[in-house]
């Protein structure tokens, strides 16, 4: 799936709010001062007193930066290339309205503290031509032990499919769990192209970032760090799309996309989340087996 970028454009509405007041290029900062820059959307903090006109930004490299950059502000976190960093909600929702034309997929990463997903999509003349609820509860409960004391857990990440119009608009509620409020590491609308199936015994897992250093004694320092999903996987698809695949994936190199490696004919209806990731193709390989079916093999990783 191929992501439509996300400008200040996209936007159109949203409950999300950051504590740190806009910079202004009209004003003078004292050191310690935390703002955030409309055009990068990161947070900076002063480390010393800050002149009129002295962009953030700009001033955060060289041997006496004035600024120390704090990384993406929650306005527009779920909108940058890493999952880890997150938008939480307000008053118990993430409330978004994006500009969804000629997208037919949403994709959420790295959702927490969320128990269900509304949308609403309205053509160009405003008319409602899609809705959907989705709940992201994982669990079920056979007895009363499970309910009292077994542990509820929630999807993390999710694809929706959508129509498509050449103009509309989405309108997207995350809700919280009970009084909480929900947040999201990605939020990804998409033009999805089907290219295969994928075939049994293809590999899911992550990469882990995590330290374990030995000394001479046999003493660990472990550390955790962040972590990534990542997959090889066997696509069965038409010889005669072989071309077309190609180009496909030549077409996201250097940039992320979402790659969804269920099959919506799996026995069972089965969908693993393992298996929806924002990431990039690390390596294809495409062999010409047949005149009629051919399976190329497909390495995936993900980003933490």
């Amino acid at each position: 799936m191929d992501p439509k970028p996300i400008t200040a454009d996209v936007v159109k509405a949203s409950n999300l709010t950051d504590p740190a007041p806009l910079w202004s290029a009209t004003s003078a900062y004292l050191a310690g001062t935390t703002v955030r820059q409309a055009d990068t959307h990161h947070r900076y903090k002063a480390l010393k007193d800050s002149p009129v006109g002295t962009k953030p930004s700009e001033a955060c490299t060289g041997l006496t930066p004035t600024w120390s950059d704090l990384g993406v502000d929650n306005t527009w976190a779920c909108f940058d290339d890493s999952i880890d960093t997150r938008s939480t909600g307000a008053n118990g929702v993430i409330d978004q309205t994006l500009d969804s034309s000629r997208c037919d997929s949403l994709a959420l990463f790295g959702l927490a503290d969320a128990s269900s997903v509304d949308v609403e999509m309205r053509d160009g003349t405003g008319a409602v031509v899609f809705t959907s609820t989705t709940s992201l509860a994982n669990f079920e409960v056979s007895n009363w032990y499970e309910y009292f004391f077994g542990d509820f857990t929630y999807r993390r990440d999710l694809v929706l499919d959508m129509p498509i119009y050449g103009q509309s608009s989405l309108h997207l509620v995350i809700h919280g769990v009970g009084d909480d409020d929900p947040s999201c590491g990605s939020i990804r609308i998409c033009q999805a192209t089907e290219i295969g199936n994928t075939i049994f015994d293809s590999e899911l897992g992550f990469v882990d970032w995590s330290t374990d250093d030995e000394d001479k004694w046999g003493k660990a320092d472990l550390e955790q760090g962040p972590s990534a999903k990542k997959a090889d996987i066997d696509v069965q698809i038409d010889t005669a799309d072989l071309d077309n695949v190609i180009r496909l994936f030549e077409s996201v190199r250097g940039r992320l996309a979402v790659y969804d490696c269920n099959n919506t004919t799996t026995a069972g209806g089965r969908i693993f989340e393992r298996g929806i990731i924002l990431g990039r193709v690390r390596s294809l390989k495409v062999p010409i087996q047949g005149p009629v079916v051919s399976t190329i093999s497909v390495e995936i990783r993900g980003v933490p």
